[in-house]
């Protein structure tokens, strides 16, 4: 029986609650599900790279895209920052998401954090991968948000 891939793309700014609850979320399936999974994390600019050993132990993949040096340098995140760094990744890695969703692509991509971008490329380009939106805590719903929703 083949195994069927599952990505998470779920950069974050900064560590909070989320990146436990993702690995753990990922070894869960691993773990616990009776179908073959498998299971990655896309590394988008680093924010998984300090995990790599626990990620590797539990046999999650990391895929990791190039590395933009920018982010490095946003302070920690204010509103506008926030946004401004949104926007950045969302054109900086169009492309390197988009050619991996079409080249290998998987059954599944849990989406949770800067969702904007898989979002927009599934819409775009009729990708052949079935969207799995993971939202945490409660979802303060603007326009777009209730739009998408």
């Amino acid at each position: 029986m083949e195994s069927k891939k599952i990505y998470y793309w779920s950069p974050f700014f900064s560590k909070v609650a989320t990146v436990d609850a993702v690995i753990n979320s990922a070894i869960s399936l691993k773990k616990y599900n009776k179908k073959l999974y498998n299971v990655s994390l896309i590394n988008v600019f680093g924010e998984f790279t300090e995990y790599e050993k626990k990620l590797k132990e539990n046999n999650i993949n990391l895929i990791n895209f190039k590395n933009s040096k920018l982010v490095k340098y946003f302070p920690k995140p204010s509103y506008l920052r926030r946004r401004l760094l949104t926007i950045y990744i969302f054109f900086r890695y169009f492309f390197s998401l988009k050619n991996l969703l079409k080249n290998d692509p998987p059954e599944f991509l849990i989406i949770h954090l800067i969702t904007s971008l898989p979002l927009f490329l599934s819409l775009l380009f009729k990708l052949n991968t079935k969207i799995i939106f993971r939202i945490s805590g409660y979802p303060q719903l603007n326009f777009l948000r209730k739009l998408f929703l």
